[in-house]
């Protein structure tokens, strides 16, 4: 039973990362040294400044120290302030306390930075005890001693069978387990669920609502003598198995084949269904209507064709409401563990990310596009021909509304909000990334768009893995509509892009920036799994 909970600060209770590599960036530039990228400058978050110096710059001790001050010296002006809390931590805490858990914070680091942030933030009344890094950097202040340093000063005051410490990279559950520690690691700190289960943390939670729910409830469990005599509790969560165990426990692993594919493809299903049903039962309404004023069949299909774009957007309006609730509620399953795998890691927006998707969409849309109408494909394509027939027969203002904004939302929302991440808490992010967009070719339900909508699509997908927001995907397939809708004959009227050699060029470009786009996520990946290399 654990009475006594130990917290990690940086990646743990507050969202540090901005201030953290913004100062680490400053103290480079000021020693002349490169400044990494920003997934490298992530590698300084947890251990000791002066071991990250050394080991990436190949600093001796004391070179290191100069590199510190720097880092204070902007740390404490600004960078405190380039942090805040994890979403629920602050009620996390206050749980605990109700519980009457007793708490404490180890951090690498400095004792005065810990309680300035602790105080910045209000977090600091929770905590009966704070255990910092040494201020003058004259000891590494590594996890391990100053876990060393907390329990001496507990002198056995409590079992250490009773204490956890709780902390999201290598770095803590190596520090605790020295000190003969269980620890609990956080997967939406810095280090991520693959960093924590290799190095063996004990337990993995998502959210600090899970990690309150899962200490309160050992807590009472015990309190009222209420286990089963092989130690587990009403919620199936034994005291001290492994991390292994205790997520085979989790309702993703139980999950059968069959529920998972169905998991997957019913808000597709849904859509699909309620826009034929929709389709379908206008058609036969108008039918009817049609033969009592006596209107031929060709005027009444006239009117169905020309109406189409509106059918389609009343369908996803139906079906829009389901789809926020479907997402709300598989955030609130990851929230508490269920799916550890398709859970987004805290990430700091780039704008160039941003302008660089557009920009691949722009020259994807043109380039992509003309060259799959230079093969001939869409001549002898059937489908392709009627589904445009359909779709671009309405009203210029009905298209803007439905394709160029409506749908693209919908879609999102299917297709990378729901399905990517079901995908993702399944098999993993690699995978998923590459069926999603499989599936929304597919979709489409021909060839043209079907080759189209694959390459796109993996744009889309990336860039959501990439920034963490499905708004970056939604964007982007608006702009892509957009641009088929309203601007396709007027970029077609320019003459050097009316040029066969330019869509070829662009098509090219584009394929070059969608491999640069997936090395690039092939190295946050990497560097999840191997947060010690530098």
């Amino acid at each position: 039973m654990w009475t006594t909970v130990i917290f990690d600060l940086d990646g743990t209770l507050t969202a540090s990362g901005e201030g953290i590599r913004n100062a680490v960036a400053y103290a480079l530039e000021k020693m002349g040294l490169p400044v990494p990228p920003e997934d490298e400058l992530n590698q300084f978050i947890g251990p000791p400044l002066t071991v990250s110096f050394q080991n990436r710059y190949g600093l001796t001790p004391e070179e290191s120290i100069p590199g510190v001050n720097l880092f204070r010296e902007y740390y404490n002006a600004r960078g405190i302030y380039e942090n805040e809390p994890y979403a629920g931590v602050d009620q996390c805490l206050k749980d605990l306390k109700d519980a009457g858990f007793k708490m404490g914070i180890a951090s690498s680091k400095p004792h005065s930075m810990v309680v300035k942030v602790l105080k910045y933030f209000g977090l600091y009344e929770y905590f009966s005890f704070i255990q910092g890094a040494p201020e003058d950097e004259s000891e590494h202040g590594e996890k391990a001693q100053i876990l060393a340093q907390v329990l001496a000063d507990l002198n056995d005051e409590v079992p250490k069978d009773q204490i956890v410490y709780v902390g999201d990279r290598i770095y803590d559950i190596e520090g605790a387990h020295a000190n003969d520690l269980k620890v609990i690691g956080v997967s939406y700190g810095y280090g991520g669920f693959d960093e924590l289960a290799r190095c063996g943390a004990d337990r993995i939670v998502s959210s600090p609502m899970m990690l309150s729910r899962l200490l309160i409830e050992q807590l009472n469990d015990s309190a009222s003598d209420s286990k089963t005599e092989d130690n587990t509790s009403e919620s199936g969560i034994t005291e001290f198995q492994s991390y292994q165990e205790y997520h085979q426990i989790q309702p993703i692993r139980q999950d059968k084949l069959p529920l998972k594919v169905w998991r997957v493809f019913y808000p597709m299903i849904l859509y699909l269904v309620i826009s034929n049903i929709f389709a379908v039962g206008v058609s036969l309404v108008f039918s009817v209507i049609g033969a009592i004023l006596g209107a031929s069949p060709d005027v009444v299909n006239d009117f169905l064709t020309h109406g189409m774009v509106a059918m389609q957007g009343l369908a996803g309006l139906i079906t829009l409401p389901f789809l926020i609730l479907f997402i709300k509620r598989d955030e609130a399953r990851r929230s508490m563990g269920y799916y550890p795998r398709g859970v987004f890691k805290e990430i700091a927006i780039k704008p160039q990310w941003i302008i660089a998707g557009i920009i691949m969409i722009l020259i994807g849309n043109k380039g992509i596009g003309n060259v799959i109408e230079y093969t001939g494909i869409t001549q002898v394509d059937q489908a392709f021909q009627e589904a445009s027939e359909y779709l671009f027969n309405g009203p210029i203002v009905l298209q803007i509304l439905v394709i160029c904004f409506f749908g693209p939302v919908v879609e999102e929302l299917i297709f990378r909000g729901l399905i990517y991440r079901r995908l993702k808490d399944y098999m993993g992010m690699w995978p998923a990334i590459w069926l999603t967009p499989l599936i929304f070719a597919v979709y489409h339900m021909n060839l043209s768009q079907g080759i189209f909508a694959f390459l796109l699509g993996m744009c889309m997908t990336a860039m959501y893995e990439k920034t963490g927001k499905l708004w970056v995907s939604i964007l982007l397939h608006i702009t892509n509509n957009f641009v088929a809708v309203v601007f396709t004959e007027i970029l077609d009227s320019i003459p050097i892009l009316s040029l066969p050699v330019t869509d070829f060029i662009f098509a090219g470009i584009y394929l070059v920036m969608l491999a640069v786009l997936l090395v690039s996520l092939r190295k946050d990946n990497k560097n999840q799994k191997n947060p010690a290399l530098n």
